[in-house]
């Protein structure tokens, strides 16, 4: 936790950015390493009846942070996927879990 899901972006590119970002995203949340998952999401979009390719859209699902942390872990992604990408539009969403609905290994966070 937190728990980073991409869609719309190779396995691969994840599994770059499960290296390269490991540490910035820690330092700049405030986390241990081990605690940020990397989830690649095979998925299709659709409009019309017709395949659509999409842009990159990432779900970041954690705990509430402060504005400023959110800022600084949109740009360190959004970076970081154009870069491996050259895609022009980046979703970043941040979705807050409440701890009184977490648990780990059956027992309340």
């Amino acid at each position: 936790m937190p728990h980073i899901r991409f869609r719309k972006i190779e396995a691969e590119h994840v599994k770059t950015m499960s290296g390269t970002l490991l540490k910035p995203l820690a330092d700049t949340i405030k986390c241990d390493m081990d605690w940020l998952t990397f989830e690649h999401i095979n998925s299709s979009n659709y409009c019309q009846g017709k395949s659509h390719v999409g842009n990159p859209f990432v779900e970041i699902l954690w705990f509430e942070r402060e504005k400023s942390v959110k800022d600084q872990v949109a740009h360190l992604l959004t970076q970081e996927i154009k870069k491996l990408t050259h895609s022009k539009e980046i979703t970043v969403v941040f979705i807050p879990l409440q701890e009184v609905n977490y648990y780990e290994n059956g027992e309340h966070f």
